[in-house]
């Protein structure tokens, strides 16, 4: 099954940072940054029809072999207002957008659940202003 998070961190991140974070997370076998949510900060962008996206008969590849979107990541100020996510991932807290999440974070994480928040609204509400988001889809 595979996951949409939104990761915060305070510097755009690499792959390192990522991993490192999720591993703290949860037991994920699998990540990618972007992914099925390639592009999702991107307005008006269309994964499907992307040229990177597709193979040499014009078919769309499997979402593993998608290369990541220059929105992929971005500066928090600029989540869109519509964006849902799984979860969103900050430092040691989870905030999941279900109230029963399908995957159970590590015990020293603060954990909220935030039904029916979109990230931006998440954000807002824990007053996170400052860094980058990045998406990553995550499957466990």
């Amino acid at each position: 099954m595979h996951f949409h998070i939104e990761v915060i961190t305070d510097e755009i991140p690499d792959e390192v940072d990522i991993d490192q974070l999720l591993y703290e997370v949860t037991a994920f076998d699998w990540w990618q940054i972007g992914g099925r949510w390639k592009g999702v900060h991107a307005k008006g962008y269309d994964r499907e029809k992307d040229p990177e996206n597709l193979d040499e008969n014009n078919r769309t590849k499997h979402p593993t072999d998608w290369p990541r979107h220059d929105l992929d990541t971005i500066p928090v100020k600029d989540i869109p207002e519509d964006l849902s996510a799984y979860a969103v991932l900050r430092d040691r807290s989870a905030y999941y957008t279900d109230e029963e999440p399908g995957w159970n974070p590590c015990g020293a994480f603060e954990v909220r659940y935030e039904d029916g928040l979109t990230a931006k609204e998440i954000l807002a509400k824990y007053n996170i202003t400052d860094g980058y988001v990045t998406t990553v889809d995550c499957h466990w």
